[in-house]
Order: C-alpha cells, then structure tokens, then sequence
C-alpha cells in the first residue's frame, strides 16, 4: 500500500470515531416516533380499513418551523388524509436544551386552507386511543402549548405542555431526525 494512501485512511477512521462532524444542530425535520408509551405512526389495520397517525417537527435555520400531525385512512381502497400544522419558534439559549414554542390559534385550521374543520373531536377521533390523542395535539389549550427538549444526536425526547385536562401532566415525546432520502 502507497503510504500516502494510509494517511487520509486513518484520519477518516479517527473522525468516524470520535463523532466529529456528527449533526448536533436541532435544524431539520424531525419524526415522531413515540408518544408516552405509543410507538409512533400509529397504525390500525382491519379487514378493508386502515388508519395511520403520526406527527412531525420542522426547524428551518432560523429557528422557525412547523409542527403538524396527520392522520391517514383508507377502507376499501378509498383514501382520506387529514393534516394540521402549526408554526413553531425554538429558543436555543441552553442547547442542547430546546424550548419551541407552537404559535397555536385556537381556531382550528385545516389542510388545505380555508376549509372549516368538521372532524370528531379529539377524544372520539381515535376511539381507544383517544385520550393520548386528546393529551397530545394542541386543538383545545386554553395556553399556547410547548415543548421542553433535549438533543442528543439524532434523538430528540421533548416534553409537551398546555395540551390536555388542566393539571394533566405533560406528554412525552420522542423524535428522531428524518434522513435526506425520505
């Protein structure tokens, strides 16, 4: 082997090693993937019916965004999907400690724009599961609600408040950095 090639080949292993170039900024978009003790998306499947739910972070280098989740069903090969969004403003002073906050209008936007809302209400929307729902998607707060998060890599577990009963405690969330390719 040429010793000009051994070089660069070990820099490249001692960098892989010790992380450097790791992605520590909270700028990108970023997937649910649990919410308290519920995997995320959430999917149901039946005979001729499905249903998925899942949510979604959005940080531009800003440190402006949107939050959203949506909710997909399909039964006998007819598809229905539901989404809302929320911008959202993160305050980086103590990174890797995020506190973003959802710039929530109590009126009930929906996609696309200018359609009024007509859905169930939370808590009937996911049968079962609609008391997380309920605890977890701002469509009620009294309080523009917010995430308290933490970073660590290509994680980022956060804590939502102002969502829910009054007193309930806050829901915990767990995302992941969704990748370039999809």
């Amino acid at each position: 082997m040429d010793p000009r090639i051994k070089i660069p080949v070990l820099a490249l292993i001692g960098l892989s090693l010790t992380e450097c170039g790791k992605d520590d900024t909270i700028v990108g978009t970023w997937t649910a993937i649990q919410v308290d003790m519920e995997k995320f998306p959430m999917v149901e499947m039946m005979d001729g019916y499905s249903s998925r739910f899942g949510a979604e972070l959005r940080v531009e280098d800003d440190l402006s965004g949107d939050f959203g989740y949506y909710a997909a069903y399909s039964m006998d090969g007819v598809g229905v999907r539901q989404e809302q969004r929320f911008g959202v403003t993160v305050d980086d002073d103590d990174a890797p400690r995020y506190h973003i906050s959802i710039d929530y209008v109590p009126d009930v936007q929906s996609e696309p724009p200018g359609v009024p809302y007509e859905g169930p209400v939370p808590a009937d929307a996911m049968g079962p599961l609609g008391s997380l729902r309920a605890r977890s998607i701002p469509l009620a707060a009294e309080t523009s609600p917010y995430f308290d998060c933490e970073l660590a890599g290509d994680r980022l577990d956060c804590t939502l408040t102002g969502v829910g009963e009054p007193g309930s405690a806050p829901a915990e969330w767990h995302f992941v950095r969704k990748s370039e390719e999809g």
